[in-house]
């Protein structure tokens, strides 16, 4: 009988992570306060929200192309009202007292502009594989491959 209780509350505290494994669990729009880095940032809204780009991965610290991610991630979304379609939730990395405990792994969008797409395409940042929505996934590591391609960015490196 317990085995059973056990195992029945396993999978009701744990139905909401396959919930969202390929679809998105909410949609919130917000003014961007604060950009981290070149894949996270602070919304301001009616809740302040962190949130981090999904599939999108930051250079290194110590590789040049980190701050011009930032910068070009600040230019695109800093001060700008946008859309975020989360389908995730991470501990957030960033603890500050003025910061939620948690980020959002989501999809910033303005208007019909994916920023992620766009940090992936324009070489700012790598595509990361998360199988939370393989089809997304598929895309951005197509863009990744593109970028590289044309060497943008950071693939302009022998080593990014």
């Amino acid at each position: 009988m317990f085995k059973k209780i056990l195992i029945i509350w396993a999978l009701v505290a744990l139905a909401p992570s396959f919930a969202c494994a390929t679809t998105a669990f909410d949609t919130l729009d917000g003014k961007v306060k604060t950009v981290y880095d070149g894949a996270s940032l602070l919304l301001d809204g009616v809740h302040r929200l962190d949130v981090v780009l999904m599939g999108v991965k930051n250079p290194s610290l110590r590789k040049p192309f980190r701050d011009r991610a930032s910068k070009a991630l600040s230019q695109k979304l800093h001060g700008k009202m946008v859309k975020v379609v989360i389908y995730d939730r991470v501990p957030s990395k960033h603890h500050y007292s003025n910061t939620p405990e948690y980020a959002m792994v989501a999809v910033v969008m303005i208007g019909d502009r994916n920023i992620n797409l766009e940090m992936v395409s324009e070489g700012l940042a790598r595509a990361e594989k998360l199988g939370i929505d393989k089809a997304f996934d598929e895309e951005l590591v197509a863009a990744e491959l593109q970028a590289r391609k044309q060497k943008k960015g950071l693939w302009i490196q022998k080593n990014p």
